[in-house]
């Protein structure tokens, strides 16, 4: 399956411009790979934009990137949303916090295709669970299988 990989090649968000238009225009791409990139919003930003109403993504890796830092996490949820096809996200040590909860949550509510997240290693603690947590037991598709929290900083009793 056609796959872009760019996981830890050092791409940063200046880059991420150029990047953009390349998946603008391949919409057969089926698996993104971006890990490691130290990436911020303005990049998500970018990627956002690129990849709103894609047919073909099932997958996308954002994990070890700032995703957290800046703002734009609404409307990337958006764009997930809008995908037709994206059954996996992963987030993993993205500084998320619990304040990025809502969003997901709406995602996870209103997503037909994703059946796996994983949010390890952020920083959500017990508000963000619950959130996430609501957004699972609001969800009209049930579609979302899995949703890994390891290290998230949340309780058991959550």
């Amino acid at each position: 399956p056609p796959h872009f990989d760019l996981s830890y090649s050092g791409v940063s968000d200046r880059d991420f411009q150029d990047i953009g238009k390349v998946l603008l225009y391949h919409d057969k791409i089926e698996s993104i790979d971006l890990r490691g990139n130290n990436l911020t919003g303005i990049a998500i930003g970018y990627l956002s934009y690129a990849l709103y109403g894609h047919q073909h993504v099932q997958r996308i890796d954002l994990g070890f990137n700032r995703v957290g830092r800046t703002r734009g996490f609404e409307v990337f949820c958006q764009a997930m949303e809008s995908l037709r096809c994206l059954e996996e996200l992963r987030l993993r040590s993205c500084e998320l916090t619990s304040l990025h909860c809502s969003d997901l949550s709406l995602l996870i509510r209103r997503s037909k295709t994703l059946r796996s997240i994983d949010m390890s290693w952020n920083f959500l603690g017990n508000a963000g669970g619950m959130l996430l947590l609501d957004g699972l037991r609001k969800s009209t598709t049930r579609s979302v299988v899995e949703l890994r929290l390891v290290g998230s900083e949340i309780s058991d009793p959550v």
